[in-house]
């Protein structure tokens, strides 16, 4: 592996970037008798009149009223297309209708990391919030929270615009006791039900931004580290070296520390030349 641009003991690049893992605390959660007492909202991003969407808020209104939690709240307004900011606002909307907890829905395309910052940001201003999920937006959510919040509260239902009414009807029913036990519980019974199950980036990068690798490992050992890492596709790559990414510099028409994307990807950490690292 001798290369002009290798120095013998300097430590590869490690291509995640910023990888900071977002950790919030949840919401405290109030008792039963309490969320009885109180009113739930339920937020409806403009999904629920596709297909037969509609029987889930139906169905989960109907399980709650019969366990007594019977004060419920409907809001409905687009999600598609806000800002950070815009959701943040949306958030603190919800909190002035001292709501004692949320149900929210559907994350099932393209809304679903917008879906999964409003989870967040409702968690943050201490509104314990159900976020309803669909494929194929179900594992983008997952991927989000991991990234973004490291816990919360998701139930993914198996279902796609031409699902038949009796199978979005039988999956709604089947959740309230679900949801009921996200919005009660606490302490290591909340952690279990708002555990986020994914593979990637367990653990963040280190804050030097570089891998415990010499540049001058065998090729082949650099292969498998990236993959248990799960960087790459399998296919044969350059590995990235400092001297190499200064050598690529020399060719980059943006100043070093000009923002070049920012707020993508689960992640969405911002993008500059100097720190060609950061992947989405």
């Amino acid at each position: 592996m001798s290369d002009s641009h290798m120095t013998s003991g300097a430590r590869l690049l490690d291509p995640r970037g910023r990888l900071a893992l977002q950790r919030i605390a949840l919401a405290p959660r109030p008792a039963l008798d309490a969320l009885q007492a109180g009113t739930v909202l339920f937020y409806d991003n403009e999904k629920m009149n596709v297909g037969h969407y509609g029987l889930i808020f139906e169905r989960i209104k109907a399980g709650l009223r019969e366990r007594g939690i019977a004060h419920l709240h409907d809001h409905r307004a687009g999600i598609r297309g806000k800002t950070p900011a815009d959701i943040a606002a949306m958030a603190r909307d919800f909190r002035a209708l001292n709501v004692s907890a949320a149900v929210i829905a559907l994350a099932d395309m393209g809304v679903s990391p917008a879906m999964v910052a409003l989870t967040v940001e409702m968690e943050k201003l201490g509104i314990p919030t159900v976020c309803l999920t669909a494929e194929p937006g179900s594992q983008l959510c997952v991927a989000h929270a991991h990234y973004r919040a490291g816990a919360l509260c998701l139930i993914s239902f198996d279902i796609y615009p031409p699902s038949p009414a009796d199978a979005v009807g039988a999956q709604a029913q089947a959740c309230v006791p679900r949801i009921v036990s996200m919005l009660t519980s606490n302490g290591a019974a909340l952690e279990a039900l708002a555990h986020i199950d994914y593979a990637v980036d367990p653990q963040p990068a280190a804050a030097d931004g570089m891998l415990p690798v010499a540049a001058d490992t065998e090729l082949s050992a650099i292969q498998t580290h990236f993959e248990r890492l799960h960087i790459g596709d399998g296919l044969p790559f350059v590995p990235p070296s400092a001297a190499r990414f200064e050598a690529m510099r020399e060719y980059c028409p943006f100043a070093s520390d000009e923002v070049i994307v920012s707020g993508i990807g689960p992640r969405g950490p911002p993008h500059t030349p100097h720190t060609p690292r950061g992947a989405v």
